[in-house]
């Protein structure tokens, strides 16, 4: 896969079109694969509260953390020595740099990391002409610390792509100077007193932004202070934080995306009436949930973030209660890693699975584990009652083994029909995105949160109320049905199902109440739900 890079427009690429590299990898940070831990992971001294959810994970799923431990960076050579910008003197070299290492003074340096933080500042119309009229404060880290780079554009319009928080840069400076006092007092994420600073009509400096890619993925994102073998000290639960550590400077909470929310344009209430972009985000851990409320610029870094995937290791958080509603917001001192290479982040990253295959309305059928061939030609095919797949289910999770898939055939009555209440309530399809359960009952479908359109909904699991047997029953919310058993169902392929009228939903209602049929499922312990294979005569 290419790897494609961004850079200013002044700078006209002549050396090469192949894209930069980034500097390798600090040798000392490459995590290895974790041992067996002694103690807990969030475990940093005696004044830090432990975690004994994460404590009996790791000392118990010894098998789990040898098969997944967390990926190690891919880049371990030193820099491409083709790169896509070159600086207007011919054999000018730049000296590859760890931020750890930068000094202030002049030279030509080249370092790489990721936006950890970061600001967009318009600055007031200047009198002088060629002035800039727009700044962006970057705040990158390499793991081995965190430096403060300066952005000054003359033509905003220029910036075609925007950075974002955990977006890979690769940047060419030749002058590293000092931060100013007033800085120092108002605080940086910067674990230094040096800063860069880079104009757009500079020739001899560069800022490239590089999107990731299977190569590059695991780049940079070992937090500063985590040890060899994935452990990072100082890391306390989120419900701690919020219950009275929040005035600790330094203190470090790992959470993962629960949702994400639309971008609101909120206008202030005092004489100046200006206006501001805000984004909240839905994050959780094993102990709480809250909200991480983004302002301005930050809030299109969400975009890239995934639903119950990506994990955020946000240091020196700042903490805000309003009317009971406990929110999470960024400081100018806060470091946010993107998917940090930490062993909390492999539990936390399991553990939000757990909860989205659970909860998941729209959860899609897995194909890769249920075939209706391969079970009914089975040398054996069983016939089981709901009160057989309960007590299945309830071993399986007790003894936490897992007893292989129960597959076989359902001989149950449909006891509830929904599909024409549903088609009212402009809930007839369904799909998640974003975290939260789109509906409709017409394609295509714009989720609100990130402006996608969608075409590939599914039915809503609902329209089947409950089947019930002589022993049981189950709601249709808890029912994982495949599309080719829905056509065997309805009568007509998903994709031509919004495409019918009023009547055509009232008599599916009517022919499918009380019908007696014989469900082909399957159950595994991973999906958590009965997989509906098809749906025939008895």
């Amino acid at each position: 896969m290419p790897k494609t890079t961004h850079h200013l427009p002044k700078f006209n690429p002549t050396a090469s079109e192949t894209p930069t590299k980034p500097l390798s990898k600090p040798k000392s940070s490459p995590p290895a694969k974790p041992a067996t831990p002694s103690s807990s992971p969030r475990s940093s001294s005696q004044s830090t509260p432990r975690n004994s959810t994460i404590d009996q994970y790791f000392s118990r799923v010894v098998k789990y953390q040898a098969s997944a431990p967390p990926p190690k960076p891919t880049r371990t050579s030193s820099l491409n020595s083709q790169i896509s910008w070159s600086p207007s003197k011919e054999n000018a070299v730049y000296t590859p740099l760890e931020i750890g290492e930068i000094k202030r003074g002049p030279g030509r340096i080249r370092f790489c990391g990721r936006v950890v933080n970061m600001t967009e500042f318009n600055m007031k119309m200047q009198k002088t002409p060629g002035a800039s009229r727009q700044r962006w404060t970057l705040a990158v880290a390499d793991g081995t610390g965190v430096i403060e780079v300066r952005l000054y554009l003359r033509d905003p319009q220029s910036l075609r792509v925007k950075p974002t928080i955990g977006g890979l840069v690769d940047i060419h400076a030749t002058f590293v100077g000092p931060l100013s006092p007033k800085d120092k007092e108002k605080g940086t994420a910067s674990r230094g007193e040096v800063l860069v600073s880079i104009s757009d009509t500079d020739k001899e400096s560069n800022v490239e932004f590089i999107e990731d890619d299977d190569d590059n993925y695991a780049d940079f994102r070992v937090p500063l202070g985590a040890k060899v073998n994935g452990e990072l000290k100082g890391v306390i639960p989120l419900r701690v934080f919020v219950e009275g550590h929040d005035q600790d400077p330094d203190t470090k909470i790992l959470v993962g995306i629960k949702w994400k929310g639309p971008r609101k344009l909120i206008t202030r209430s005092d004489p100046s009436k200006s206006s501001f972009e805000k984004r909240e985000i839905g994050i959780f851990d094993d102990t709480m949930e809250c909200t991480l409320s983004l302002f301005g610029s930050t809030g299109e870094s969400a975009r890239n973030w995934s639903i119950a995937d990506t994990m955020l290791l946000i240091e020196k958080p700042l903490l805000n209660i309003r009317q009971q509603i406990v929110e999470i917001r960024l400081r100018r001192t806060s470091v946010v890693t993107v998917n940090p290479l930490v062993r909390e982040a492999t539990y936390l990253r399991s553990y939000a699975a757990s909860l989205i295959r659970r909860n998941n309305l729209a959860q899609p059928f897995p194909d890769e584990l249920f075939d209706v061939e391969t079970t009914l030609n089975a040398e054996e095919v069983w016939k089981y009652t709901l009160a057989d797949i309960n007590l299945f289910s309830r071993d399986a999770v007790e003894n936490k083994q897992i007893l292989g898939p129960c597959e076989g055939i359902l001989n149950a009555v449909i006891t509830e029909m929904n599909m024409a209440s549903l088609w009212k309530k402009n809930m007839l399809l369904c799909k998640a995105c974003c975290g939260v359960i789109v509906y409709s009952s017409k394609l295509p479908v714009t989720c609100e949160c990130c402006e996608t359109e969608h075409f590939d909904l599914i039915p809503n699991p609902g329209i089947i109320g409950r089947i019930s047997d002589e022993t049981g029953s189950v709601p249709g919310q808890n029912l994982l049905i495949s599309p080719y058993a829905w056509e065997e169902l309805l009568g007509v392929p998903i994709r031509e199902l919004w495409k019918q009228n009023k009547e055509y939903f009232q008599d599916v209602d009517a022919y499918g109440l009380y019908l007696r049929r014989n469900f082909v499922f399957g159950w595994e312990l991973e999906i958590g739900k009965i997989a509906i294979m098809s749906i025939r005569g008895t």
